[in-house]
């Protein structure tokens, strides 16, 4: 049974002085006081233990600041005969009591009194202590120092001591440097994806093939058409419901991270991550298809054989007829501006001495100015080239925003395991 708390004096510090005259000592045996046989010391019976109540704590883990654990403090009596009003002090430092039960505030103590404890009897007095908060430095120490003392027994101390660590702190400023990176980066490339861009031509598409293809065969033509027709842009990105799944992931991202450092900000992180990874699928699926396109229309060239020799090879009202020396095959190309730069010029296009224009979409752009009648290997293989332009200029907006969608994420679940150290 636990009375209610108690006061008691303050804890010496030091055993009482000799106060026997000088000159004058004791025998061994004999009492200070008689020089009679002393009594035989009674065998210490009281043992006093703290014991963290909480797995995570017990283990190590670090406490959030505010965070209140329970520790136990554990009364033994390994005696032979029964102890009373054993009075319990405790003393706090980095953490504050919350006193409940036998525990009452005394000053910078935390009081109690138990009333007996009978030989062999271990008593365990709950004690909640909330941490305090570390300061700048983000991690400081708990302890609480307690001892125990019943008449006629020597005093019985312990201690225990864990770590407190800012975590949810430390994780929202990690968050913050994600807002203004990874997440910055997701709002900027989502928007570019669907806005395009107005360094790009404009017009659309200028070359078309003289039988388009139907059907899965004709998707990559179809795509690099809706792309071009936004200099770049994916309109599918900029009509819902993709528009509205993507800005609504990236408000709710920016939500996640300006939330306020409390302690259950370390909570739930990995579902957050799934549950967005979820909500983006149709965006990533529509990137996919894309990059599918892009893939397909690189391919073509390889699948028809040498392009520029075919558009060559033309002869008839491919502009001005003259024939150029057999080129490389595609997979010897340069590059698109390369292979566009060749085409236009067989196709007549272009006069072999023209400045180069730059990028391939550059290039087909002045080509088109022409106004030549093109025969249908020319006009296939001027298409084949734009068709291909337009969509690795869609499929690099496309990785582009996938990296910073999966930097975003990852960048979570990273400061998430470096930070979020906290026991839960």
């Amino acid at each position: 049974m636990i009375d209610e708390a108690v006061g008691m004096p303050s804890m010496p510090t030091a055993p009482p002085a000799n106060l026997l005259p000088p000159g004058k000592s004791t025998e061994p045996g004999k009492s200070a006081a008689s020089g009679q046989p002393a009594p035989a010391a009674l065998p210490p019976g009281l043992a006093i233990e703290v014991v963290p109540s909480d797995a995570s704590i017990a283990a190590g883990k670090a406490v959030a600041p505010g965070v209140t654990r329970t520790l136990r403090i554990a009364l033994t009596n390994r005696g032979t005969v029964p102890l009373a009003r054993i009075a319990v002090t405790a003393q706090l430092d980095g953490a504050r009591a919350d006193p409940s039960g036998p525990w009452r505030v005394d000053g910078a103590l935390v009081r109690a009194e138990v009333r007996s404890l009978a030989p062999g009897a271990r008593m365990l007095l709950p004690l909640q202590v909330r941490s305090a908060d570390p300061g700048p430095a983000g991690q400081a120490t708990g302890r609480v120092l307690v001892d125990a003392r019943v008449q006629g027994q020597p005093p019985a101390g312990g201690d225990f001591a864990w770590t407190v660590r800012d975590c949810p702190g430390a994780y929202h400023a990690a968050l913050e440097g994600l807002r203004t990176g990874a997440l910055a980066e997701l709002r900027r490339v989502s928007e570019a994806m669907r806005k395009g861009n107005p360094d790009l031509p404009a017009g659309g598409l200028r070359f078309r093939p003289a039988k388009p293809a139907r059907g899965a065969a004709g998707a990559p033509i179809r795509i690099a058409a809706s792309i071009a027709s936004r200099r770049g842009g994916d309109p599918e990105l900029a009509r819902n419901p993709l528009l509205y799944t993507a800005a609504r992931t990236i408000l709710e991202l920016d939500q996640y991270m300006k939330q306020r450092a409390v302690p259950t900000l370390c909570t739930g992180a990995a579902g957050v991550v799934a549950a967005y990874r979820r909500a983006f699928a149709p965006v990533e699926r529509r990137l996919a298809a894309i990059r599918g396109a892009a893939a397909r229309a690189r391919s073509a060239p390889a699948d028809l054989g040498d392009v520029t020799a075919v558009v060559a090879a033309g002869g008839g009202t491919g502009g001005t007829g003259a024939r150029s020396e057999a080129s490389p095959g595609p997979s010897s190309l340069d590059d698109l501006a390369a292979r566009a730069r060749r085409a236009a010029i067989d196709a007549g296009l272009l006069a072999p001495e023209a400045p180069a224009a730059g990028s391939a979409l550059a290039t087909l752009a002045v080509a088109a100015r022409a106004g030549t009648q093109l025969d249908p290997a020319a006009a296939d293989a001027l298409s084949a080239i734009e068709v291909e332009a337009w969509l690795a200029e869609a499929e690099a907006g496309a990785d582009r925003l996938s990296r910073a969608f999966n930097a975003t994420l990852d960048g979570i679940l990273a400061a998430h395991a470096a930070n979020c150290t906290c026991g839960p």
